[in-house]
C-alpha cells in the first residue's frame, strides 16, 4: 500500500510539473510577446556580435525548454530560440507537435490564430512553418502591429541537423 501512495505521490508531482513547465513557457512567451512594441527594450541585452547581416543580443528571458535564445536584428527585430535540434527528422516530429498545441493553446486568449504556410522542402513536407498571428484589421500603423510567431524546422546542410525554431517578431 505504501508503495502505492508513494507511486501516485511522484505522478501527481510529475504531471504538476509539466503543468508548471507548460505555464512558465506560455508566461514567458507572452511577456515577449509583450515587449515587442517596445522593440524588446526590457528582455533584450547588450550586444555580443554584429556582422554585415545581422546584430545579435543576448536575451534576458529564455524560454523554458530552450537550448538557445537571442534576439537578431536582421531586416526586422525578433526573439530566436532553437527548442530542439536532432540529426533524425524523425525524432523532430513529437517535439514539434507539442510546441505547436502549446503555442495554439498560449496564444488562443490574446486573439490570436495560427496559420500553416506549406514548406517549401519537400523532404520535410510534414512539418509546414507555422505562424500564430493576431487579426490586426484595427491597426492604424505599423507601430500599432503586435508580435507574432512562427515555429518551423530547419536544416543545415554542413552539421546535417534539423533545428526546431521559434521565432517572436516584434510586428
Amino acid at each position: 500500500m505504501m508503495k502505492y501512495v508513494w507511486l501516485c505521490g511522484i505522478l501527481l508531482l510529475s504531471s504538476m510539473h509539466g503543468y508548471a513547465q507548460d505555464d512558465e513557457f506560455c508566461n514567458a512567451t507572452q511577456i515577449i510577446l509583450r515587449d515587442a512594441p517596445n522593440e524588446f527594450r526590457n528582455i533584450k541585452q547588450n550586444i555580443y556580435e554584429r556582422n554585415a547581416t545581422a546584430t545579435l543580443y543576448r536575451s534576458g528571458i529564455n524560454l523554458p525548454g530552450a537550448i538557445k535564445s537571442r534576439f537578431v536584428s536582421a531586416m526586422g527585430l525578433f526573439y530566436e530560440c532553437a527548442l530542439m535540434q536532432s540529426q533524425d527528422l524523425n525524432t523532430v516530429k513529437e517535439p514539434y507537435e507539442h510546441y505547436k498545441v502549446l503555442l495554439q493553446d498560449c496564444t488562443t486568449t490574446l486573439g490570436y490564430h495560427m496559420v500553416s504556410i506549406k514548406n517549401f522542402n519537400a523532404a520535410m513536407a510534414a512539418f509546414p512553418k507555422l505562424n500564430f498571428m493576431p487579426d490586426i484589421s484595427n491597426a492604424n500603423n505599423v507601430q500599432d502591429l503586435p508580435g507574432h510567431i512562427t515555429l518551423e524546422i530547419d536544416y543545415n546542410k554542413e552539421r546535417k541537423t534539423y533545428t526546431l525554431l521559434l521565432l517572436i517578431f516584434q510586428h
